[in-house]
């Protein structure tokens, strides 16, 4: 970012214009942008700046912008069972994060059951079917159930009576226009509660980094249908376009817990909020 900065700058009008749209197409937002400017303006407005100082100082606001929302860099496994629900819009890699994360919880020692609640696909289950397999983990599989819901419920009652650590629920792949498989998801959240109220423990949503915009209104949609805990957030690039993923934190107040960062099952990254924002602005 800021590819344009070669030596100390007067911070006039015209180069606070260049600045203005560096961020706009990091797709950093309006909101968090004008924020940016307006410290510029008052702390260096009409002296000469510095790459690094325009840089400290935008990382600065960024940080401030979302820091309260990173409590925990990662999930915090405190309950037994404890379940997590995964959504997305399809081609978001929902169920290649699904997979992602059971490997990162197995291998920090937990057992870990997956509940195939994408029953429209006729490929989804066998498609979760082949990670568990590769994995090591145990699977909830009925072929007789056909309702995405009552997956959910059997799936839920399982991990109470197997002495699981984490039930990860898989939910089918959406448009979030879709009104009918939103109310879907609506159906399967209430469900487990009927077992186990304080459920879903977590709630997560996966989205697709290089969509930019498009993702911040998916993640608006979804979090209107149900209540978001924290993002797991695929294909990003911190060099491009990867202020999305800042905007999309400070829009819903959830967290990034993870970054996809390959196709592989160990292709899961810690998301760490201040070496993010490094990278961001290069």
């Amino acid at each position: 970012m800021f590819g344009f900065f070669e030596k100390k700058k007067i911070l006039d009008e015209n180069l606070l214009l260049q600045i203005e749209e560096e961020l706009i197409v990091a797709d950093l937002g309006v909101e968090i942008t004008q924020s940016i400017l307006s410290t510029l303006k008052k702390t260096k407005g009409n002296t000469e700046i510095s790459i690094e100082e325009l840089k400290e100082t935008v990382a600065n606001i960024l940080y401030e912008n979302v820091a309260s929302f990173y409590k925990n860099d990662s999930i915090f496994i405190n309950s037994s069972p404890f379940i997590i629900l995964v959504s997305g819009t399809n081609g978001s890699g929902k169920t290649t994060s699904i997979a992602k994360l059971t490997k990162y919880y197995k291998d920090l020692g937990f057992k870990v059951l997956l509940s195939p609640c994408d029953t429209f696909r006729a490929g989804a289950t066998r498609q979760l079917k082949l990670w568990s397999e590769k994995i090591g983990v145990d699977i909830f599989l009925d072929e007789n159930i056909k309702d995405p819901a009552a997956v959910a419920y059997k799936s839920v009652d399982l991990a109470l009576k197997g002495e699981y650590d984490i039930l990860i629920i898989d939910t089918a792949g959406r448009l979030d226009t879709n009104s009918n498989l939103m109310n879907e998801l609506i159906k399967i959240e209430n469900t487990i509660k009927k077992l186990a109220p304080s459920s879903p423990n977590q709630s997560i949503l996966v989205l697709d980094g290089t969509i930019g915009q498009t993702a911040l209104q998916q993640a608006k949609s979804f979090a209107k249908a149900i209540n978001i805990s924290g993002l797991i957030m695929t294909k990003i690039d911190s060099q491009a376009r990867g202020g999305i993923l800042i905007n999309i934190t400070k829009t819903l107040g959830v967290p990034v817990y993870f970054l996809g960062v390959g196709e592989k099952e160990g292709d899961l990254k810690e998301f760490k909020l201040q070496e993010y924002i490094k990278k961001l602005l290069g």
